[in-house]
């Protein structure tokens, strides 16, 4: 006789169903219970007000809450890299500025730039919106929202996207037309031309905020020293670490050991000898960075340098006679 020896299938029960779906699913549960309290809430949204699930509310749920979208693809990425685990309220404290920037077809831009506060509406409520005639940039919209968040809407053609954006990293979010490739672009400084050009001008500038001092004007040559630090000092920085110049955005990450020099270029009181010190501060900085590019590129220096300079000295006991 042969004998046939069977094995009985264990029942299929429920706990052991659940018990291989965690076991083989592990993964997946966050995220079916994220999907299980979002179904609950919206049906319980909509027994209790009675027209929720409507494709204007959730339009507008969707419209009202995009930036928190954006905030969680943004941190889904710098998670996958390797990066730190930011909560949404950490990101948006430190991000309160964002630039937004379309390159269009040449033909384009003008139709796309009135667009622009229908577009800056439907992310969020706008407090404050306007085009950026005092950068003289007709294609860019500054715009401010209620949580004060600040973002740029810069419009460029297509064709002016890498002159655009030299030197800045960019991320395209979105193409019609192919033109990642050409972003973001590369960035070689001028920087003979552009000492040549602060030599020329740095010791007029340093004269005029002398005088302002010496007539009491200390608020004009507070200007004065501004522009200096700012159209002068920081690009100086920029050229010699090969960077973009930005005047004084993030500045702090660059100066190194330059630190303390930039800092006593502000004044600390306004009086007419504290505002002349920073003054000379600020012409020892410049020849400190500038000199050294002077002599690598073969620029001479003019007998500006020497008058200015000697007037400087003197201070406060310059007088017409002893110029």
């Amino acid at each position: 006789m042969t004998g046939i020896q069977t094995t009985e299938r264990p029942r299929t029960t429920p706990s052991a169903l659940l018990h291989r779906f965690r076991t083989r699913h592990a993964s997946w549960i966050p995220v079916l219970a994220a999907l299980a309290i979002l179904i609950a809430m919206m049906l319980g949204a909509q027994a209790y007000f009675g027209n929720f699930i409507t494709p204007r509310v959730l339009s507008a749920l969707l419209l009202d809450n995009a930036y928190l979208v954006v905030l969680a693809v943004g941190m889904t990425f710098v998670i996958l890299t390797g990066g730190i685990d930011l909560s949404v309220g950490a990101v948006m404290a430190v991000s309160g500025a964002v630039t937004f920037r379309g390159p269009l077809s040449a033909g384009a831009v003008e139709g796309v730039v009135a667009l622009v506060p229908d577009l800056a509406s439907a992310a969020g409520s706008v407090v404050a919106l306007f085009v950026a005639e005092h950068l003289a940039i007709p294609t860019l919209t500054i715009v401010l929202y209620d949580d004060l968040v600040h973002v740029d809407f810069d419009v460029v053609a297509a064709d002016r996207a890498a002159e655009h954006n030299d030197g800045l990293p960019a991320v395209v979010l979105w193409e019609r037309e192919p033109i990642s490739d050409a972003l973001p672009g590369t960035y070689a400084p001028e920087v003979a031309a552009g000492v040549r050009w602060m030599e020329a001008r740095i010791w007029t500038w340093s004269w005029y905020i002398q005088s302002k001092v010496l007539r009491g004007e200390l608020y004009e040559a507070l200007d004065g020293l501004q522009y200096v630090r700012d159209q002068v000092l920081f690009r100086l920085l920029a050229f010699h670490g090969e960077r973009r110049p930005a005047g004084g955005r993030r500045a702090e990450a660059v100066v190194g050991d330059h630190r303390d020099a930039f800092a006593r270029t502000i004044p600390r009181s306004l009086d007419p000898a504290t505002v002349l010190a920073s003054l000379r501060e600020e012409i020892d900085l410049y020849r400190v960075l500038a000199d050294p590019l002077l002599e690598r590129h073969g620029i001479g220096t003019g007998e500006a340098r020497t008058v200015v300079l000697r007037a400087l000295d003197l201070g406060l006991d310059w007088t017409p006679r002893s110029a």
